[in-house]
């Protein structure tokens, strides 16, 4: 082979690689929708009801997250027989927490409004995550709580990243690292998902998530059940 052949292919190798790398990114993250799924059941939800217990050294708090897609969500928090409240819609958000001192609710900042859009959304950030302005790279495997994992980079529209890792076997998340801001200041966060169960609408869902420290168990999942858009206002109850 003259220079100039072995200059092409070598030039052509890159250019495969680079396009093999893209599409196993691509690929992987379709897996994952299949996995736990499929398209047309994710795509069909409308609203979500998931029910459970936060599990930390200081105790056991009762949770229930209530979401009506891409639109408004509540997380309603029960400590010591006392409840409070987190409020986000597309436009607003309010916090109530009685056991921290509160009185009243507090309102989101506009950016602390902006930051939590994300989980309006109860399909995932992988799910069409191209028409939300987001990217995807895949960044070799890695091995996370003993297991296999392929490790993607998804940065959203607005330059936030996130690093995923996927289960090589099953295909579904096992943990997501992002940056978020608390109290001023940026820190790592991680999230672990485990227990994965069917529910009757044919998605798979993490019964488990834990993060700092606080691991949450749902015992009850409703999907597209009717939901009472008067519980995104604030009030005291």
């Amino acid at each position: 082979m003259n220079k100039l052949s072995y200059a092409a292919a070598l030039f052509l190798s890159i250019v495969a690689c680079a396009s093999a790398k893209a599409q196993t990114g691509d690929e992987i993250v379709k897996k994952n929708i299949e996995a736990t799924g499929g398209e047309k059941n994710w795509r069909s939800i409308n609203t979500l009801k998931e029910s459970g217990t936060a599990i930390s050294p200081g105790g056991s708090i009762g949770i229930t997250r209530t979401v009506i897609t891409n639109k408004e969500m509540r997380i309603d928090i029960t400590l010591a027989g006392v409840n409070g409240y987190t409020i986000i819609t597309q436009k607003d958000g309010w916090v109530f927490l009685p056991f921290q001192g509160q009185t009243t609710p507090q309102e989101m900042t506009p950016d602390q409004v902006k930051s939590t859009q994300d989980q309006l959304d109860v399909k995932g950030e992988l799910f069409d995550y191209k028409r939300k302005g987001s990217t995807v790279e895949y960044e070799g495997r890695d091995t996370i709580d003993g297991k296999n994992c392929y490790k993607l980079l998804l940065t959203d529209k607005n330059g936030k990243k996130e690093t995923m890792y996927i289960d090589t076997t099953t295909y579904y998340l096992v943990n997501a690292t992002n940056k978020v801001s608390i109290n001023g200041s940026d820190r790592e966060v991680a999230a672990a998902f485990d227990n994965y169960k069917k529910t009757p609408e044919g998605v798979v869902l993490p019964m488990d998530v834990t993060t700092e420290g606080s691991t949450i168990k749902f015992t009850s999942v409703e999907i597209n059940k009717p939901v009472d858009e008067a519980i995104f206002k604030p009030s005291l109850k």
